[in-house]
């Protein structure tokens, strides 16, 4: 009898993953049914009627699509899409995302892009405030880092018009609580493109996107501690209450968890002016939209379910650039980062939320875009076990020790507040920007691959690492992400790989830090509120399965090169060009032939939905 394949043991950490929001929807729905007595009720259904989410591109569902600044990208052309909706809908991925997994677990209904929607009808099932390229930071304090951010929008712009849309759907202060109670929150990663930006302004030395931590983890706390969301509505894509009364979706593609400001102050350049101050702002907008009265806003933040996405891989990506792919200076980025987080989670907590989930950072080193970006030598460079670039990976660990560091303060000083992170990851195929005619998708299709693109996952890894309860998105592993092992290869005899992965140690550790402040800042939160409405804000670690699925890629049903972007033109050892020439869907790239389902990453940047 033939061995069992590997899919079903991942499909099963996946439901691991979720038990969370498994344990919160029944928590519901038993507060519902009433407790004591000696006969069994039938209970009613779970409370949670939309998602409102934020971050960037991995949890972007068509903002960024909409955006001027981003309109047109690559990502609206195939193949992205290509396997699960068949067309480009707009996401960084051949298929779906996260949030996308999330809502199908909750049986909650797709929320809209924010900026898709118009009206409180358009935003009623659900609004999602994530924009591709969004930054955790605003891309004015980026800017004052010298680290330039290319989207303009930030995690307080998604929060701000969160408020809007929550303003937008509850005439009252009541009602907007009973949205806001009725609502799940999602805050999908965000600082990956403010640490992105900072490694690249500094050729990828980590120290100054390090010390982007503590502002990143204090705007993603300040962001959690003032939400509360269901189905999201992408938040470019509504403009009226009725838009966004099911959740809202505040994240960006390209957004970076620091302001574009301050990375440029930094020295680093951000590509998508959006970063998580913007998409905290918007989330704001949103629920001001939502809630004629505080208590309405209360109520609509309550019922709700937050999710922060990974964010800050961008902000990494754009340091390592600048950096040419010296983690010290990226890694001071971290404090900045978490900071920023941090404060964005507490936001959303202080605005009501009880359900926050807060993503890690995912393996930097193993990403296809990178490993093409920054190709290394011989000795430690790479992680023997997966190919990964050790020190990335050690930057995205650092990143995602800082941000649960964070979150468990947060959780201290607000015991009301439930705050998790969650996520964590083959050779990588990466070689530049743009989805156009002579690109390719791999022959086996993308479920076969963990990165669609080189830089975005494919619909198969988000599946992967899909949360199934409130969360606040922990940091990727930055030093796997193809994107920095392409744009910041290392040199012989020096531990810059990681043995047994071969991700970028340094730019692993920038992202660990950035967990442990963002798990710190979400442990103050839910300290900070003991005596408040009841906020689970759950952590959730996206750093671990991808580091994992990189390490021991057949263990998880993936392809021998866990580092290659399933989906670009730039050739061996991560398909990524580090002049982004051949990106995916651009003249000349094609999909890896086993497909997107054996890839962890989709395009370099981005998995695949494995």
């Amino acid at each position: 009898m033939a061995p069992p394949a590997p899919f079903p043991r991942r499909l099963l950490l996946s439901l691991l993953l979720g038990v969370l929001v498994v344990a919160v929807v029944a928590a519901d729905v038993e507060s519902s049914a009433g407790g004591g007595g000696g006969h069994r009720h039938s209970p009613r259904p779970p409370r949670y009627s939309r998602v409102f989410s934020f971050g960037d591109s991995l949890t972007d569902t068509g903002n960024a699509a909409i955006l001027p600044a981003t309109a047109g990208g690559p990502f609206t052309r195939p193949p992205y899409g290509m396997t699960f909706y068949h067309r480009p809908t707009g996401r960084a991925s051949d298929g779906r995302l996260v949030i996308d997994f999330l809502v199908k677990a909750l049986g909650l209904p797709e929320p809209t892009p924010y900026l898709a929607g118009k009206t409180a009808a358009d935003f009623r099932r659900g609004v999602n405030f994530a924009v591709g390229g969004a930054t955790a930071l605003d891309p004015a304090f980026l800017k004052s880092r010298g680290i330039t951010s290319s989207v303009p929008v930030s995690l307080s712009n998604e929060t701000r018009w969160f408020e809007d849309v929550l303003q937008l759907l509850g005439a009252s202060a009541h009602e907007k609580r009973m949205i806001a109670a009725s609502s799940v929150f999602y805050f999908g990663e965000i600082g990956f493109n403010d640490y992105s930006f900072a490694l690249s302004a500094g050729n990828g030395t980590v120290d100054a996107a390090a010390s982007l931590v503590p502002d990143i983890i204090a705007v993603i706390r300040s962001a959690v501690a003032a939400l509360g969301l269901p189905e999201p509505t992408p938040y470019l894509a509504g403009k009226t209450a009725a838009d966004f009364r099911r959740g809202v979706n505040f994240a960006v593609g390209g957004a970076t968890a620091l302001d574009p400001a301050f990375l440029k102050s930094r020295g680093i350049t951000s590509f998508v002016p959006v970063s998580l101050g913007n998409e905290t702002r918007w989330f704001e907008d949103v629920l001001q939209l939502l809630g004629a009265s505080a208590h309405e806003k209360r109520m609509i933040a309550a019922s709700s379910v937050f999710y922060f996405g990974e964010i800050g891989f961008n902000d990494y990506s754009f340091a390592l650039s600048a950096g040419n792919g010296t983690v010290d200076a990226v890694a001071s980025l971290v404090p900045d980062i978490i900071a920023v987080i941090r404060s964005a989670v507490a936001a959303v907590i202080a605005a009501g939320a009880r359900t926050v989930m807060v993503a890690g950072m995912i393996p930097i080193g193993c990403e296809p875009e990178m490993l093409a970006l920054f190709p290394g030598g011989a000795g430690d460079y790479y992680d023997p076990a997966s190919g990964c670039i050790a020190r990335f990976n050690r930057l995205a660990e650092l990143h995602n020790r800082e941000l649960q560091q964070a979150l468990h303060e947060l959780r201290r000083t607000q015991p009301a507040a439930a705050a998790a992170v969650g996520l964590g990851a083959r050779r990588w195929r990466h070689a530049a920007a743009a989805a156009v005619i002579r690109s390719t998708v791999c022959a086996d299709g993308p479920s076969s691959s963990v990165s669609w693109d080189g830089i975005h996952y494919t619909e198969a890894t988000n599946k992967l690492v899909a949360p199934r309860t409130v969360v606040v998105a922990g940091m990727i592993p930055i030093g796997c992400e193809p994107e920095m092992l392409a744009l910041f290869p290392g040199g012989a005899g020096n531990d810059y790989y990681d043995p047994a992965s071969g991700c970028i140690k340094r730019f692993n550790d920038l992202a660990e830090l950035h967990n442990r402040e963002l798990q710190r800042a979400l442990h103050e939160l839910r300290r900070a509120h003991p005596g408040a409405t009841a906020a689970d804000v759950r952590y959730a670690d996206l750093y671990g399965p991808v580091a994992a699925a990189v390490a021991s890629p057949r263990e998880y049903g993936f392809g021998s090169s866990p580092l290659a972007a399933c989906c670009g033109s730039g050739g061996d050892p991560y398909n990524f060009n580090a002049n982004f020439t051949g990106f995916c869907g651009t003249p000349g790239s094609t999909v890896c032939a086993d497909g997107p389902s054996s890839s962890v990453s989709w395009d370099g940047i981005h998995y695949t939905e494995a």
